[in-house]
Parts: structure tokens; C-alpha cells; sequence
């Protein structure tokens, strides 16, 4: 389409142009991921749910969101010391992330049991 044309030819008037082209695609695809992995978590699709958040973050590993999302389906799934470890990566991202200080406390409670 004309589009692709006028796009391509801004991208490669300078690799500024390219690069900020390139990132906001890849924020796009990641934030994609994300979205469906809610919609697979909230349809109890947990593993499935735990495999985007995996590609989004192998695509963005500073997405808390993936890893907050990922955190909450290995708690669906009681295995707790994946959960325990994809919330504090969230964590470490954002130590402020309050969700994923509630999924945090709920694997640490969940290994516990």
C-alpha cells in the first residue's frame, strides 16, 4: 500500500528515524503479547498465558506487566517458585509494581502450604 512507501522512505532517510521505527514496533508487539496473555489467563489458559509472557519478555525484558502476568498464572497453576521468581523480576524492574507485590505474597504463601 501507499502507506508501507511512505513509512519505508522516512525510516530510511536516517537510522534515528529507523530506530524509533523499530521501537515502537517492537513496544507494539510486545504490548500485544501482553493483551493476549491477559485474555488467555482470564479464559484459565494459564500455560498458555505463561508462553507469551515468555516471548514478551524475551522481546522486552524490562516488561513488568509480562512478568507480573506470568507470575499470576504459575500461581494458577501452583508451581510457586516460578511464580516467586517472575514476580521479582517484576520486582526489579518496578519495586514499587503493587500487584506484583500481592502475587509475591500470594506464591510465598502458596510454597508454604
Amino acid at each position: 500500500s501507499d502507506d508501507y512507501w511512505v513509512i519505508s522512505r522516512y525510516v530510511s532517510k536516517n537510522s534515528d528515524n529507523k530506530k524509533a521505527f523499530l521501537a515502537a514496533d517492537l513496544k507494539s508487539k510486545v504490548d500485544d503479547l501482553v493483551n493476549q496473555s491477559n485474555l488467555l489467563y482470564f479464559n484459565q489458559k494459564y500455560q498458555d498465558c505463561i508462553d507469551l509472557c515468555k516471548k514478551a519478555v524475551l522481546l522486552d525484558p524490562s516488561n513488568k506487566t509480562a512478568f507480573n502476568n506470568m507470575c499470576s498464572a504459575y500461581n494458577c497453576l501452583h508451581q510457586f517458585k516460578e511464580a516467586i521468581e517472575a514476580c521479582r523480576n517484576a520486582l526489579k524492574i518496578d519495586s514499587t509494581y503493587q500487584i506484583a507485590r500481592n502475587n509475591l505474597k500470594e506464591s510465598e504463601k502458596g510454597l508454604t502450604k
